[in-house]
């Protein structure tokens, strides 16, 4: 079980409200929220509500994180060859990216090592007791929910404590729903549930029939048919059966390429249906039933092998089952067969064992409650909560387990009175006032912008919230009616969508230099960003040396094309901000981003994509035309060039002061290389930044003697954050390099000390 958390664990002492009705207390956990289960969907639920201000106990039955896709837990379906149906781009956090090196479809062990990194850099364990279940929820007066829980197992003492608000992030994906057939307790053969299938080993040498032509059931056929003497796969219906890979790219990836060109529904339709015309033929004459739908209108199934087998003879296509006798198996058509086993994929049943299920709509208890948007029980939906299902009658849903299109189903955050949120600790500073600093060490005070972005879950799974037909959403694998436009606002979530996902940035390889201190300090690790034409080598030369003799993990990255990473002439700002995020989420904590030059540019897109705990803009470049002329007046010769796609080269007076001995210049002048033409040129139409993700504080800094960054364009960036720049004078472009380049880390670090965790300001 884990500790307690800062704002109050489970154990300690709180008021005693009353009793319940066998004479236990009830403890007041004032507006903390209830988070029940550390799956995908919980585990984002306590990261956002953490990120928003809002205390959070998580409790989870299970020893560890991870929910349906940790293996080793007793309800996990989880089985030995499970990958993921969808990529990467469509499964990863938005926030929190996959590493580059790893397939396409992920196998569920790398989920499961990619869901343990994002807990543990963001902290969130703290949050969670292990081990407790939850028993029952009840309603009280106050739009109050009081929480009894008790050790896994039903060991110990019940416990009941009273929340402001409730996120069931429970899963669905683990109470078997088994079909009723005539005779079925008279069959003599073994029949399972997919959710107790686990390895091939089970299938080897039998005659296995697999009823259901979802995806799990279609990849239990597929074993089958590697492993089984004989293999028979019952459907009811006809689906269409869609390749993993189309056109050598992903074929998720190709649909959305079609849906961001806002090409019509019935026209991909007809380009699917020509696709596999084409490539399959008439899935008829395999056996297969003729689909009775369109593609798009249903849950898409994902399977390259299953027509692979059925062609090759492993796999016979049969129709639905009719009845069963002791030793064979009866199908609609008349036939018999004779199976060994009989394996039912026939999904599961939506549960809330600790919930009165008319407080879900569901009065029959049938398992399919009916949510207001997917997420809130229509009765309550004026309540604070949350409640994350994967699937609700009337819609299609992304699946939480198994193979599924996405690791977890995020729903939407009950928004508390902004009484109950964090308010900024102090007021911004006055736009466009600055603050100057001669002396050798200096504090920073820049202050963060008390601008409040929206309350949406930046962690949402990136696996599409779309805007259905009238006001509802659902995160579907199923087509919207109708389409949305990229940072589209659907009831105060942003939608993260365009290339981010239909073309994914290509895998670069990057050079990382890093400076540990010798004593952990407990204190938030640096990524230190360089401009174009630098690499990681600018800030080795001091302050990554310098921060970590003060206690922060320092890390430098070159970003591809400069220093010793990949070199790439064509990369483009969105690939410089995928390589930061790429880094910084393989740190082992959340990281601050220092960003020097058009690396702050990168850094500020970064920022939109990452919840870093602060940023750093040193002499930030953020480009367009009056920065141009500024740079054509002091070095046309050096700046002409980049206009047609060259190299930008800058010289000693715009780089350094001259306090600076010629030779170091010099020295630092001849390892500046070339940044890649989309990216420069990107520099003369910087277009609109996105609202940084969690609010972090930030801070620019530069000096007033800058002949890159003229004064009033490092006012005009810093105004967008809301704080005053902090100036050097008398130093150059390059302030890590410069003579006087303590001063300006100094000044960070010391900021960073006194600096407050980020925090929500009331809407």
């Amino acid at each position: 079980m884990s500790t307690p958390t800062d704002h109050g664990g489970p154990d300690e002492p709180s008021a005693t409200l009353a009793l319940t009705p066998d004479g236990r207390p009830v403890y007041d956990r004032g507006d903390t929220v209830c988070v029940i289960g550390a799956g995908a969907s919980g585990l984002t639920a306590v990261k956002n509500l953490k990120e928003h201000g809002f205390g959070v106990d998580c409790y989870e039955r299970e020893t560890g994180i991870g929910g349906a896709w940790n293996w080793r837990h007793d309800r996990s379906p989880v089985y030995a060859s499970t990958h993921l149906i969808s990529s990467r781009p469509f499964t990863q956090f938005p926030d929190f990216p996959m590493p580059d090196s790893w397939p396409d479809y992920p196998h569920h062990s790398q989920l499961l090592a990619y869901l343990e990194r994002y807990v543990d850099h963001f902290d969130l364990r703290q949050h969670v007791w292990f081990g407790t279940e939850v028993v029952r929820i009840e309603p009280v007066a106050g739009d109050r929910w009081d929480v009894t829980t008790r050790s896994t197992g039903g060991y110990g003492p019940e416990r009941t404590s009273r929340y402001s608000a409730v996120v069931v992030a429970n899963g669905h994906n683990w109470s078997p729903k088994l079909p009723e057939y005539e005779g079925l307790a008279e069959f003599r053969g073994e029949t399972m549930h997919a959710s107790a299938y686990k390895d091939p080993a089970q299938l080897r040498g039998k005659r296995v029939l697999v009823v259901g032509a979802g995806n799990t059931g279609c990849d239990v056929a597929v074993e089958a048919a590697q492993q089984a003497a004989t293999c028979w796969h019952s459907t009811r219906r006809g689906y269409w059966y869609a390749p993993k890979y189309v056109l050598g790219r992903p074929a998720d990836q190709v649909n959305d390429l079609m849906l961001m060109l806002r090409v019509p529904r019935r026209v991909r339709q007809w380009l699917y249906h020509r696709t596999l015309r084409l490539t399959v033929g008439d899935l008829t004459r395999f056996g297969l039933p003729k689909p009775d739908h369109r593609v798009y209108e249903t849950h898409p199934i994902a399977n390259s092998q299953l027509v692979y087998y059925v062609g090759h003879g492993r796999i016979t296509p049969v129709p639905d089952v009719r009845r069963f006798h002791p030793y064979a198996v009866e199908l609609t058509d008349g036939r018999e067969i004779d199976p060994d086993l009989v394996v039912f994929a026939t999904g599961y049943l939506t549960r809330f064992e600790f919930l009165d299920p008319k407080l879900l709509g569901d009065d029959d208890g049938v398992g399919r409650p009916t949510l207001h948007l997917n997420a809130f029980p229509g009765a309550i939906r004026r309540s604070p909560w949350w409640a994350c299902s994967s699937r609700t009658r009337g819609s299609s849903r992304s699946r939480t387990g198994r193979r599924c299109s996405s690791p977890g189903c995020c729903g939407c955050v009950s928004t508390a009175p902004s009484g109950r949120r964090r308010s900024p600790r102090r007021s911004p500073p006055e736009p466009g006032s600055a603050t100057r600093v001669g002396s050798r060490r200096a504090v920073g005070t820049g202050s963060r912008s008390v601008t409040s972005t929206t309350c949406a879950p930046s962690s949402a799974p990136s696996t599409s919230w779309r805007r259905s037909s009238g006001e509802r959403e659902e995160c579907s694998g199923a087509e919207p009616r109708s389409r949305e436009r990229k940072g589209a606002q659907v009831s105060g979530l942003r939608i993260v969508r365009g290339r981010e996902w239909a073309r994914p940035v290509p895998p670069a390889r990057r050079e990382v230099l890093s400076t540990l201190p010798d004593l952990e300090q407990g204190r938030p690790p640096l990524l230190f960003v360089p401009g174009f034409g630098h690499g990681a080598w600018a800030f080795a030369e001091h302050w990554l040396e310098h921060a970590a003799s003060r206690g922060f993990p320092a890390h430098a990255m070159s970003l591809r094309g400069h220093g010793g990473s990949e070199p790439a002439p064509e990369a483009s700002l969105r690939a410089y901000a995928h390589d930061v995020v790429q880094v910084v989420a393989e740190l082992p904590r959340q990281a601050v981003l220092v960003g020097h030059g058009a690396g702050a540019l990168v850094v500020a897109h970064a920022l939109a994509r990452y919840p870093a705990r602060a940023g750093v803009l040193a002499a930030p470049v953020f480009g367009g035309w009056g920065m141009l002329g500024a740079a054509l007046r002091r070095n046309p010769l050096g700046t002409l060039p980049a206009l047609w796609g060259g190299r930008l080269r800058l010289n000693r007076r715009q780089l350094f002061s001259p306090e600076l001995p010629d030779t170091v210049a010099r020295a630092h002048l001849t390892r500046l290389g070339r940044a890649g033409r989309r990216a420069q040129w990107r520099l003369l139409f910087p277009g609109g930044l996105e609202p940084a993700v969690g609010n972090p504080p930030v801070l620019v800094l530069g000096s007033p003697d800058d002949r890159v960054v003229p004064t009033a364009a490092l006012t005009r960036t810093a105004r967008r954050y809301g704080v005053a720049p902090l100036l050097f004078p008398g130093m150059g472009h390059d302030l890590m390099l410069d003579a006087r380049w303590r001063e300006p880390i100094d000044a960070v670090l010391d900021w960073l000390v006194k600096e407050p965790a980020p925090t929500v300001v009331p809407v």
